[in-house]
């Protein structure tokens, strides 16, 4: 009895010490500086002694890093090695699929993933919930920035400069007698886009169609695609706007997660 209580402590002595090795690199990840030894301590509640120990067999695993200059702890090699291992095997359209068929189940409605091809945004992974009245979209299919949400979606997010070389001698096509039409509109409703995390084209692509879109990013935080939602418009009585951009986003937010995103905000500032 004796000898099967001394192996459950060791047992829960491991466990304690891996959690906390987990909750170092975690903290550490997020704060993307050199973090000083007290800091650390004091942040997740971890005797001084204790992270002493912590961290110098972290650091001789190289899943830390010690900046003698300003004396403080950041990812190490080891961390890198493994990301690069875990990013390598990513598959966007794959990872685009599952995503969408989780969304359109939860909403009964079709989802796509697109990315940007040129000054058109183009469809890698879909959904199509099959229903009488429904709204269907191909992978390899297209649209333009201006007139669909995911175009709208990327756009918002990507990086200011490059933003106005797509702009710089676009022609603003019109779908629909709702369709933005020129380039002023455009950035005033891609200014909202970024405020809200989400964008819609209410009937700007194709008539008795609302679509919701979110931007997915990548390890660094750049947006590489958008998630989009599409609903016929008789149908929208039975959703509620602000529940579909939520689960959009949050879907959105998923699946830059499981690119190695940090967070969807972090680079969402005029650039």
């Amino acid at each position: 009895m004796f000898t099967i209580m001394n192996e459950i402590i060791k047992l829960s002595e491991i466990v304690k010490s891996a959690d906390r090795a987990l909750e170092v690199l975690d903290f550490c990840g997020r704060e993307r500086r050199p973090v000083p030894h007290a800091e650390i301590a004091r942040s997740l509640g971890i005797p001084k002694s204790s992270v002493s120990a912590l961290l110098s067999n972290m650091v001789k695993r190289e899943y830390l890093s010690f900046d003698t200059i300003t004396g403080g702890y950041t990812l190490g090699v080891s961390v890198i090695a493994l990301a690069s291992t875990y990013l390598h095997e990513l598959d966007l359209p794959r990872l685009g699929q599952a995503a969408s068929q989780v969304l359109a189940a939860q909403v009964g409605e079709s989802v796509a993933l697109a990315v940007l091809a040129g000054k058109r945004v183009q469809v890698v992974a879909r959904h199509n919930w099959v229903q009488p009245l429904m709204y269907a979209v191909q992978i390899g299919d297209t649209a333009p920035l201006h007139a669909s949400a995911s175009g709208k979606a990327i756009l918002a997010f990507l990086p200011l400069t490059q933003r106005n070389k797509l702009l710089a001698s676009y022609k603003f096509e019109q779908l629909t007698p709702s369709t933005i039409r020129n380039r002023r509109d455009l950035l005033a409703d891609l200014i909202s886009v970024r405020s809200a995390g989400f964008a819609h084209a209410d009937q700007e692509l194709v008539e008795g169609i609302l679509t919701l879109a979110a931007p997915v990013l990548d390890v660094r935080n750049d947006v590489v695609a958008a998630i989009s939602l599409s609903v016929p418009t008789p149908r929208l009585r039975r959703h509620k706007i602000a529940d579909l951009s939520r689960m959009v986003r949050a879907q959105a937010q998923s699946l830059s997660r499981a690119l190695g995103a940090v967070s969807v905000r972090s680079k969402t500032d005029e650039r």
